[in-house]
């Protein structure tokens, strides 16, 4: 390829960044100036199968549902107790039952999934420890207890 070609190909690409960043500014502007608390998202029938919005504390949350107005994902942070403002991503199954979620943990905000039975116990736990951040594997045995994989005492 010619010194040419790639001249012109990097000043196309550089005129195309400031065009992009000048167009968008006026719709930015116009997306920061939208300020309504909440969306409902409705499929063809007129029934609800998202919603997003503010929570009840002022959080950020997104809600998915099935057709049957069943939670089906939700995606914020906890509203209260130690838990205050740590986000989540939850995933149920379809009678509503969460039974995967994707959590911030403990003090440092440490990352932890969760599978859950279909009763809602926690089965299988993979994370960081919320204290000191130790990578743990925990899981439910068939006698009821937690079994640990990687820190067996």
């Amino acid at each position: 390829m010619s010194m040419k070609r790639i001249a012109f190909g990097v000043l196309m690409a550089l005129v195309c960044v400031v065009v992009g960043a000048v167009l968008s500014k006026p719709i930015m502007a116009g997306l920061n100036e939208v300020s309504q608390r909440a969306y409902r998202l409705l499929n063809d029938d007129g029934k609800q199968i998202g919603y997003y919005g503010s929570g009840r504390i002022g959080q950020g949350t997104f809600f998915l549902f099935n057709p049957d107005g069943k939670l089906s994902a939700q995606i914020g942070s906890y509203e209260n107790g130690s838990e205050a403002r740590q986000s989540l991503l939850g995933l149920h199954d379809r009678d509503g039952t969460l039974r995967f979620l994707m959590r911030m943990y403990g003090p440092k905000d440490s990352p932890v999934i969760v599978m859950k039975d279909k009763t809602g116990d926690d089965t299988l736990l993979i994370g960081l420890d919320g204290a000191d951040e130790v990578p743990f594997i925990r899981y439910r045995s068939r006698d009821g207890s937690m079994k640990d994989l990687i820190n067996e005492q």
